[in-house]
């Protein structure tokens, strides 16, 4: 996708979507900093994907990491 037409698209989202994707990219970039030869998803990490997907439409675009079908047993798994 060319560079202009998603700045286009960046510049019709709401605010809100911005920031909570933010907030997703940055939560995996914690995980990837980790000082460890593999990343390890933690307790915490996968309560964070829990809320995202029950709060935040968007999640799915957002995820780099895991798969979303990971975090969607998580959720089930509670």
């Amino acid at each position: 996708m060319p560079w202009l037409l998603r700045f286009f698209i960046a510049r019709c989202k709401p605010k809100t979507l911005l920031v909570l994707e933010n907030v997703c990219l940055r939560q995996q970039l914690s995980v990837l900093t980790r000082k460890q030869k593999y990343p390890r998803i933690l307790d915490r990490d996968r309560r964070f994907w829990m809320l995202m997907c029950r709060w935040f439409a968007g999640w799915k675009d957002c995820l780099v990491i895991v798969k979303p079908e990971t975090v969607l047993r998580w959720h089930a798994q509670g």
